[in-house]
């Protein structure tokens, strides 16, 4: 790839459109977090395994798995779409556990 027609092929391969951002919410539960990395794995409520990072926008990273970690909860992903490849990023959630008593609990 030293040739300009070569950059220009790859840069017409990564135009905007085949990148897609958007926010969801989504039922599951957060099986875990690495504190280090900021890696999650969660099962949805259909059973289907997601993982991905928690965003920097997350301060209080130890806070929100204490409050969230194996517990049902509607979590809160940016999802980031690059063709077919969905990257997931952790924004928040709110426990819906029967542990909350009723209380949902923001995060």
């Amino acid at each position: 790839m030293r040739q300009p027609a070569d950059v220009q092929r790859v840069l017409e391969a990564l135009k905007a459109e085949d990148m897609n951002e958007r926010v969801e919410r989504l039922r599951g539960r957060l099986l875990g977090i690495l504190p280090e990395t900021r890696r999650f794995e969660c099962r949805l409520e259909g059973g289907k395994l997601i993982t991905g990072k928690v965003d920097r926008s997350v301060l209080n990273i130890n806070a929100f798995k204490g409050s969230l970690e194996n517990k049902s909860a509607c979590l809160e992903f940016r999802v980031v779409t690059l063709r077919s490849n969905e990257r997931f990023l952790l924004t928040g959630g709110e426990a819906s556990d029967a542990e909350t008593e009723g209380h949902a609990e923001r995060v």
